[in-house]
Protein backbone atom coordinates (compact mmCIF):
# COMPACT_ATOMS: atom_id res chain seq x y z
CA UNK A 1 0.00 0.00 0.00
CA UNK A 2 2.63 2.43 0.58
CA UNK A 3 4.20 2.26 -2.58
CA UNK A 4 0.46 3.03 -4.41
CA UNK A 5 0.26 6.20 -1.99
CA UNK A 6 3.34 7.28 -3.04
CA UNK A 7 2.59 6.57 -6.82
CA UNK A 8 -0.75 8.13 -6.38
CA UNK A 9 1.48 11.75 -5.03
CA UNK A 10 3.08 11.96 -7.08
CA UNK A 11 0.85 11.13 -10.38
CA UNK A 12 -1.29 13.82 -8.43
CA UNK A 13 1.01 16.13 -8.48
CA UNK A 14 1.12 16.89 -4.56
CA UNK A 15 3.89 19.25 -3.28
CA UNK A 16 4.53 20.60 -6.69
CA UNK A 17 4.31 24.27 -6.83
CA UNK A 18 2.00 25.62 -9.65
CA UNK A 19 3.31 29.52 -8.80
CA UNK A 20 5.84 31.75 -7.09
CA UNK A 21 5.21 33.18 -3.90
CA UNK A 22 5.72 36.81 -2.96
CA UNK A 23 7.74 35.87 -0.15
CA UNK A 24 10.41 34.04 -2.68
CA UNK A 25 10.09 36.79 -4.75
CA UNK A 26 11.35 39.15 -2.13
CA UNK A 27 13.59 36.78 -0.77
CA UNK A 28 15.64 36.46 -4.17
CA UNK A 29 15.19 40.27 -4.63
CA UNK A 30 17.01 40.69 -0.90
CA UNK A 31 19.86 37.89 -2.08
CA UNK A 32 20.96 39.94 -4.66
CA UNK A 33 20.47 43.54 -2.54
CA UNK A 34 24.32 44.44 -2.71
CA UNK A 35 23.99 44.18 -6.64
CA UNK A 36 21.16 46.12 -6.73
CA UNK A 37 22.61 49.12 -5.01
CA UNK A 38 25.91 48.97 -6.61
CA UNK A 39 22.98 49.91 -9.90
CA UNK A 40 21.80 53.30 -8.27
CA UNK A 41 22.26 56.81 -8.37
CA UNK A 42 20.81 58.60 -5.39
CA UNK A 43 17.53 56.56 -4.64
CA UNK A 44 15.53 59.15 -5.23
CA UNK A 45 14.27 57.73 -8.21
CA UNK A 46 11.61 54.41 -7.95
CA UNK A 47 11.64 53.06 -11.02
CA UNK A 48 8.60 50.59 -12.36
CA UNK A 49 10.18 46.88 -13.23
CA UNK A 50 8.89 43.90 -14.85
CA UNK A 51 9.91 40.43 -14.87
CA UNK A 52 8.75 37.21 -16.70
CA UNK A 53 9.93 34.28 -14.68
CA UNK A 54 9.58 30.44 -16.45
CA UNK A 55 8.35 27.78 -14.81
CA UNK A 56 11.91 26.37 -14.61
CA UNK A 57 13.00 29.48 -12.40
CA UNK A 58 15.10 31.49 -14.89
CA UNK A 59 14.09 35.33 -15.60
CA UNK A 60 12.96 35.53 -19.53
CA UNK A 61 12.75 39.01 -19.77
CA UNK A 62 13.22 42.07 -17.55
CA UNK A 63 11.72 45.58 -18.82
CA UNK A 64 12.88 48.53 -16.75
CA UNK A 65 11.02 51.60 -16.87
CA UNK A 66 13.73 54.39 -15.79
CA UNK A 67 14.05 57.98 -17.73
CA UNK A 68 16.78 58.99 -20.16
CA UNK A 69 18.95 59.89 -17.49
CA UNK A 70 18.83 57.03 -15.39
CA UNK A 71 19.39 54.84 -18.65
CA UNK A 72 22.82 53.18 -17.34
CA UNK A 73 21.58 52.67 -14.12
CA UNK A 74 18.41 51.50 -15.63
CA UNK A 75 20.33 48.85 -18.01
CA UNK A 76 22.48 47.81 -14.89
CA UNK A 77 19.49 46.81 -12.60
CA UNK A 78 18.42 44.91 -15.43
CA UNK A 79 21.81 42.89 -15.84
CA UNK A 80 21.12 41.90 -12.20
CA UNK A 81 17.08 41.22 -12.40
CA UNK A 82 17.53 38.97 -15.34
CA UNK A 83 20.05 36.80 -13.03
CA UNK A 84 17.67 36.38 -10.57
CA UNK A 85 17.03 32.34 -10.01
CA UNK A 86 13.71 30.95 -8.03
CA UNK A 87 12.45 27.17 -7.84
CA UNK A 88 11.16 25.79 -10.24
CA UNK A 89 7.26 24.93 -10.32
CA UNK A 90 4.69 23.62 -12.35
CA UNK A 91 2.40 26.73 -13.41
CA UNK A 92 2.70 28.94 -16.62
CA UNK A 93 5.04 32.04 -16.81
CA UNK A 94 4.45 34.57 -13.94
CA UNK A 95 4.72 38.18 -14.45
CA UNK A 96 6.09 40.43 -11.61
CA UNK A 97 5.81 44.19 -11.31
CA UNK A 98 8.69 45.33 -8.63
CA UNK A 99 8.88 48.72 -7.84
CA UNK A 100 12.99 49.38 -7.17
CA UNK A 101 14.42 52.66 -5.71
CA UNK A 102 17.35 54.13 -8.31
Amino acid sequence: MRRSLIAALLVAGCGSRTELSKDEVLDAVKARRDDIRACRTDGRHIVRTRLLVLPEGTVSDVDVQAPPALAAAGQCLANVLRALRFEPFAGEPTEIDLPVPL
